[in-house]
């Protein structure tokens, strides 16, 4: 799957899951593979975009924690050099979220006007379009 197509899955999304989670994994560069443990036997390692094995997992795990679902976890997929300019309700939909992401050395925001159901959400759906740009315009 790609970035934009996981976009698209993550704002029709009406909660998060951790289906949502391992895909954001995958998009960033993580992968699964199986090996074997003498004391456990088969397990799913995550691997790092380096190359790192994360170690034992469930398979329903990601590595990177709960992403659409804990504004915490979401909090770390913003790109560095970003910042969380605004997170909050929507003042006229006080049961919508939204999330607007600031570049520190452009000036550039991103995110502005996509609206969910769930913070947690919103701030991944910001930070996932401010990596499609950084990514888009490392490729000019």
């Amino acid at each position: 799957m790609d970035i934009t197509s996981l976009l698209s899955r993550l704002e029709e999304a009406t909660c998060g899951s951790d289906q949502l989670d391992r895909e954001i994994a995958e998009v960033l560069g993580w992968t699964r593979r199986a090996a074997t443990h003498e004391e456990c036997g088969y397990y799913l390692e995550w691997v790092s975009p380096t190359g790192e094995g994360w170690g034992l997992t469930a398979s329903a795990c990601c590595p990177l924690g709960r992403l659409t679902q804990s504004i915490d976890s979401a909090l770390t997929l913003v790109p560095e050099g970003w910042y969380v300019d605004r997170l909050g309700v929507d003042m006229l939909n006080p049961q919508v979220w939204s999330c607007v992401l600031g570049s520190e050395s452009t000036g550039v925001e991103i995110g502005r006007g996509h609206m969910t159901l769930r913070p947690a959400l919103a701030l991944c759906i910001a930070s996932l379009r401010a990596r499609q740009a950084l990514t888009q315009e490392g490729s000019r």
